[in-house]
């Protein structure tokens, strides 16, 4: 038998190709490189050749085997009608099962499936829908309190401020509220512009209040309401004001003194207005200390959010002060001349006056370290001397 297939062994091959022996039979009966004709008579001659050479070599195997090949073929039936048989109760119930299967439990969950799809966007709907009245609810009462015709106040301006703190807790809580198109028209036409008021209101009248120490007293417990008001704003304006005021006080107290650095006798009142202001900044810091918020006071939340680090409002406005002044002093210093001469000898002058301002900069006797803070500035006097 293996004989009789020896002419056809490419078609038994497992990874016979069509294509592949095609091409092979193409590539062997064109092997004249003078021509550029293809010669496809020839393969299909061949193929033709094999087609009735299999078919002739079938018919002589039934010829010469007839009863093999019946009792082959009845064989084969007897065995699939036995399989069939003795497989169709099972593959019957198989199928049966499958059904119920489908019917009773795969496509009631596919329909739960999409139900629960929907019941999700239903529910997430209902969420949004449910934070938007929330927000247009805060937004008609900041409305209401902006057109009623009371002015501006320190009271008013602590409503408005929790007002929009919770409008802003509300986009924190629903990231999907801005998009919305009624959102996002509040929040241009009333929210943005209301807030926008309320911290400018804050910001200056914090800054009056604080301007000279007997406003500064006069007004302590509206100083209090304006600083719960910026920080219920956001704490960021809160510190932001509150370091807007300290510095208001810096630059002038620099302007000061540096204008005694070509007039040395001038710096007794320049040292006084240092500490004036020094005594500003030093009542509000008792005011930051003893203003509770949660478990902590407004003096510690100013802290921890000063950078790069942690700096008492006390100890900004020395710093400050002191940091400026000490760079003019030393560029007038190091270039000599009649003035660096004059502050050469004034270094004492200028240590006394300061330890004695630095007296009425606080209620207390805990100046000691903005003392010393100040009298580095003139550390350079006492280095070159020596």
């Amino acid at each position: 038998m293996a004989d009789d297939l020896e002419d056809f062994e490419a078609f038994l091959e497992e990874d016979f190709g069509a294509s592949q022996f095609g091409n092979d039979l193409l590539r062997a009966t064109n092997v004249d490189s003078a021509t550029s004709e293809v010669d496809i008579d020839t393969s299909i001659k061949k193929i033709n050749y094999d087609i009735g050479e299999i078919e002739s070599r079938i018919e002589k195997l039934i010829n010469d085997n007839p009863m093999q090949i019946l009792d082959q073929v009845s064989k084969t039936r007897s065995l699939r009608s036995t399989a069939s048989d003795g497989l169709r109760p099972s593959l019957d119930y198989l199928d049966m099962s499958y059904q119920r299967l489908q019917e009773e439990v795969l496509e009631p969950y596919a329909k739960a499936q999409k139900l629960q799809n929907v019941l999700s966007k239903v529910h997430q709907t209902s969420i949004l829908l449910r934070d938007a009245l929330i927000y247009i609810h805060l937004v008609n009462n900041i409305k209401v309190l902006n057109d009623s015709k009371t002015p501006l106040s320190s009271q008013k301006a602590l409503e408005l401020a929790s007002l929009h703190s919770q409008l802003k807790l509300g986009i924190d809580q629903s990231a999907n509220l801005k998009s919305l198109g009624l959102i996002k028209k509040l929040d241009m036409e009333i929210v943005s512009p209301s807030r926008k008021e309320v911290l400018n209101y804050l910001t200056s009248s914090l800054s009056a209040d604080c301007a000279d120490c007997d406003r500064l007293k006069e007004n302590k417990e509206n100083i209090v309401t304006l600083i719960q008001a910026l920080y219920n704003l956001s704490p960021s304006d809160f510190s932001s004001a509150l370091q807007n005021v300290i510095l208001s006080h810096v630059a002038p107290t620099v302007q000061a003194l540096i204008k005694t650095i070509n007039f040395v006798k001038s710096f007794p009142p320049a040292m006084q207005i240092a500490a004036r202001r020094g005594y500003v900044v030093q009542q509000l810091q008792l005011i930051l200390r003893d203003a509770k918020i949660e478990n902590s006071t407004f003096l510690n939340e100013f802290t921890s959010r000063m950078k790069p680090k942690p700096l008492t409002p006390r100890e900004l406005y020395w710093k400050g002060v002191a940091g400026d002044f000490k760079k003019d002093l030393e560029v007038s210093y190091k270039r000599g001349g009649p003035v660096g001469k004059v502050l050469e000898k004034s270094q004492g002058f200028l240590e006394q006056t300061i330890r004695k301002n630095m007296i009425h900069s606080s209620d207390s006797d805990d100046y000691s370290n903005d003392m010393q803070t100040m009298l580095n500035s003139i550390s350079i006097l006492t280095t070159e001397m020596h």
